[in-house]
């Protein structure tokens, strides 16, 4: 029969189903399709000559060749990694949707004068994407949106942002000066919000029985749109509000009790790239640029009218 090689791309595969215990959530992971993901591990059990895994209760498991592979395979794809970052001169960052506004670019600009010979690559994505490619190696870090899920990463906790309702001032609830997630209930909602906010909302109201009519939106514009003209009740973050939304007379902005939906930004990186002085700096320029951004919040409860 025709040879069957196991490269990198196919271990990190395999390493990443023993990790969720799932095809299904593994696919989603590493961002291919469920079906081609099940082909490369059936052409690998093809090749071995033994099943990988087995179906149990907690999902699938390791059969003794899965161990015995998930054990020679750990240390080729951590060292495979650290050699092709340790051989380029490019530093990479993913930045989840929704956070370009604290990049440094002032820092960045100074970082790449100083060293002309690296070469930065900024892309932007989600932030369940962005994980899996530091823990890939693909990013040198991160700055993501939320719990971080994957423990293998280095992980710098940088901000606590509050959440804010944009409210109609027609409706009974513009009078408040805070908000909670259960006085959503009922109400029609346009969420500008990223998949892995959207899935922790959508729990915070089952387990408080609050029930709301969810539309999702893929802009801020659009958003305040359905508020102004339509009544809805939008979310966004406290950030945001600084850019001078224009025409907007029927809306005001209140915050949401930060202990209900926190919004958290972290930074993560790849601990394998983590080791070098050179990404050492990088990161922590990130991080103080961050932290040190120029915010000029505006007080809240804000009425967007003010601007007109």
């Amino acid at each position: 029969k025709e040879a069957f090689a196991l490269d990198i791309r196919q271990l990190r595969y395999f390493l990443r189903i023993c990790s969720d215990g799932s095809i299904l959530k593994a696919s989603q992971n590493v961002f291919i399709t469920q079906q081609a993901l099940s082909k490369i591990i059936s052409a690998m059990e093809q090749e071995i000559g033994a099943p990988l895994f087995f179906r149990s209760s907690r999902g699938l498991v390791p059969t003794e060749i899965g161990l015995q592979l998930k054990k020679l395979a750990q240390p080729v794809v951590d060292a495979m990694s650290s050699a092709v970052q340790l051989q380029s001169n490019n530093l990479s960052l993913g930045v989840s949707c929704g956070l370009q506004y604290f990049l440094p670019q002032a820092g960045l600009r100074e970082f790449s004068q100083t060293h002309p010979d690296i070469s930065i690559l900024i892309e932007e994505s989600d932030s369940r994407k962005c994980e899996a490619l530091v823990a890939t190696g693909d990013y040198t870090a991160a700055l993501t949106i939320g719990a971080v899920e994957d423990p293998s990463l280095v992980v710098v906790n940088l901000l606590q942002r509050q959440r804010v309702a944009i409210v109609p001032k027609s409706s009974p609830l513009a009078s408040r000066s805070t908000l909670h997630i259960s006085d959503l209930d009922g109400q029609v909602l346009a969420l500008n919000i990223n998949d892995r906010c959207y899935s922790r909302f959508c729990t915070i109201c089952s387990q408080q029985n609050v029930h709301t009519t969810n539309i999702r939106v893929g802009d801020s514009i659009t958003m305040f749109d359905f508020c102004e003209n339509q009544n809805y009740i939008g979310m966004t973050l406290d950030y945001l509000l600084q850019y001078r939304w224009a025409n907007l007379h029927n809306i005001v902005a209140i915050p949401i009790d930060f202990s209900e939906f926190p919004y958290m930004v972290n930074l993560v990186a790849n601990p394998a790239q983590y080791s070098r002085k050179v990404v050492q700096q990088f990161t922590s320029l990130i991080c103080k640029g961050v932290l040190s951004k120029d915010e000029k919040l505006l007080e809240l409860p804000y009425d967007f009218s003010k601007n007109a």
